[in-house]
């Protein structure tokens, strides 16, 4: 394969070439320190990959230049540091194939090269072909299983209040505690500063407690930041495997194209095989509330100063729907908030033959009341979630 180097300084781009060019099937066609030289040669030369090596504001440039302009190329980005997950998405969208930072370990390297031949650049002409892996309506993800969603119901539980009631409470505990992220919650040895404020989420597990880790695993997360906001993406590794740093490498680890396409989406049935297969859920209607419960928070915890009021999500039983008609009683019209006085709000467990589905009247500020819908099957197998709403939110603040 042919390779075109761009680095700077030039003791990096020294370094690189003394690397490379004894490493079998690796051709380095030509070599840049000079940011606007580097189209120009990759034009002519026609190289498979352009690893670039630049201040990162030069290299996102570079990316996006060889990604117009030089149709064939692949571009593998390195950065001797630990880029965050904001330069990751910015890097990816001006067109980068793979990512390696952090590193000048010849190995990783010549690694990172093969896995960036054997991608696939992006395709703005198929921007939606990752969309598979995000947004299958339930209907397909059944049919994939053989099931059908007009299944006959055979079986209803209704969960105790009281419990719903203490585990939500034990969750809000948990997520306000992060808010000031005291000393118990934080990673042991910490180096990384972007993870200075890191969760200990495994934390999550104390309170739903019904669900657990298979032996010789644990939960971890990557937690992705931009700018003034983040996002997490859970995930399970061997207790003694060495935890993802990046996005990208959560991307590289579990077969996903896009990287950009995770960011602002959902729990779908394909991210949660991140952690799914080392899942253990307790075998009852409250071990499948709490398992319900897991998945559709799994993606709303916020480290630093990030928040976003409209994912903090409310469950409501009897009581609890009270409170919340009371505290935000002044976003919506009073002929419209009784419309809830004859709804039944109690969680419910439905069970068919193939299936069973947890009910949830909820509360979120950019949908309104609702009910959420959590499909799944046993053991531990997520079907997805189907949103039934009541009273949608008149208006969307963002915080």
């Amino acid at each position: 394969m042919k390779i075109y180097i761009v680095a700077h300084p030039q003791e990096l781009l020294s370094s690189f070439h003394d690397l490379l060019r004894d490493v079998p099937d690796v051709n380095i066609v030509g070599t840049q320190g000079d940011f606007d030289e580097a189209v120009k040669d990759v034009e002519h030369l026609n190289p498979d990959i352009v690893l670039i090596s630049l201040d990162l504001d030069y290299a996102y440039e570079l990316t996006g230049d060889l990604y117009t302009f030089a149709s064939e190329v692949k571009v593998l980005v390195h950065s001797p540091n630990v880029i965050n997950g904001e330069w990751e998405y910015d890097l990816y969208h001006a067109g980068a194939v793979n990512l390696i930072h952090g590193t000048m370990d010849k190995n990783e390297i010549i690694r990172s090269i093969k896995i960036t031949m054997e991608k696939e650049r992006r395709d703005e002409d198929n921007e939606d072909r990752a969309d598979i892996f995000f947004d299958i309506p339930l209907e397909k993800v059944m049919e994939s299983h053989q099931f059908s969603v007009d299944e006959e119901i055979l079986e209803v539980k209704v969960l105790p209040e009281n419990d719903v009631i203490d585990l939500w409470r034990r969750y809000q505990n948990l997520m306000n505690a992060m808010g000031s992220i005291p000393r118990e919650f934080l990673h042991d040895g910490i180096q990384d500063p972007h993870k200075i404020y890191a969760f200990q989420v495994t934390s999550m597990l104390d309170v739903f407690d019904r669900v657990k880790i298979a032996d010789g695993y644990t939960l971890d997360y990557v937690y992705a930041k931009r700018g003034g906001g983040g996002e997490p993406f859970l995930y399970t590794r061997g207790k003694n495997d060495k935890p993802l740093e990046t996005l990208w490498d959560y991307c590289e680890n579990f077969g996903f194209i896009r990287p950009d396409m995770l960011l602002g989406s959902e729990p779908s049935v394909t991210m949660c095989k991140a952690f799914l297969p080392h899942l253990q859920i307790e075998a009852s209607p409250l071990g499948r509330l709490h398992f319900a419960l897991f998945i559709m928070l799994s993606r709303r915890f916020y480290l630093y100063d990030h928040s976003n009021y409209n994912h903090r999500v409310y469950i409501l039983t009897s009581g609890l729907l009270a409170e919340a008609i009371d505290q935000f009683n002044e976003r919506f019209a009073k002929s419209d908030l009784n419309k809830l006085v004859d709804i039944d709000p109690r969680p419910t467990v439905h069970y068919s033959r193939n299936w069973s589905v947890v009910r949830l009247l909820t509360y979120e500020m950019n949908r309104g009341f609702s009910f959420l819908n959590f499909y799944c099957s046993e053991p531990n197998l997520y079907l997805g979630i189907m949103d039934d709403v009541i009273l949608p939110s008149p208006t969307t603040t963002l915080f």
